[in-house]
């Protein structure tokens, strides 16, 4: 999956709110403070509804430019890139790419057939999310 969109706000300020939300789940999973500095290979387990867990590993983080992390559970493998390019001094592009991988046959076909059905609604909400950050920025 690759969403890109157009956003009015600077890549920084686009950034900082990835990043805001990271280091807060970080906080909220593992009572740790971190800064965006010590994120990159930051390894930590996460806790979701009805006690479902995932490893979530932080793979790059790049200032104004790139944040990408990892998602890994018994099931499948998620790699989430954010890529940031600024347009100019108060717009940017950012470019989301997700990829996954699947473990075993029947785990396949199951997220072929769920990724049909939800695929559509993750693509909304993740542009709705980069839409909210445009009117977010008080630029």
């Amino acid at each position: 999956m690759i969403i890109i969109r157009d956003v009015n706000a600077p890549a920084s300020f686009v950034f900082t709110k990835l990043i805001d939300s990271s280091l807060y789940d970080i906080k909220k999973q593992t009572n740790k403070r971190l800064t965006w500095k010590q994120l990159k290979n930051f390894e930590y387990v996460k806790t979701f509804s009805r006690h479902q867990k995932a490893r979530i590993t932080i793979l790059d983080v790049v200032e104004n430019e790139k944040y990408s992390f990892k998602t890994s559970t018994t099931s499948n493998e998620y790699v989430t890139t954010y890529t940031i390019e600024p347009k100019t001094d108060v717009s940017c592009k950012v470019t989301c790419e997700e990829t996954k991988t699947s473990h075993g046959f029947m785990q396949k076909l199951n997220d072929t057939v769920v990724g049909l059905i939800l695929g559509r609604s993750k693509k909304k909400q993740i542009k709705a999310i980069l839409d909210e950050m445009g009117k977010q920025y008080k630029g």
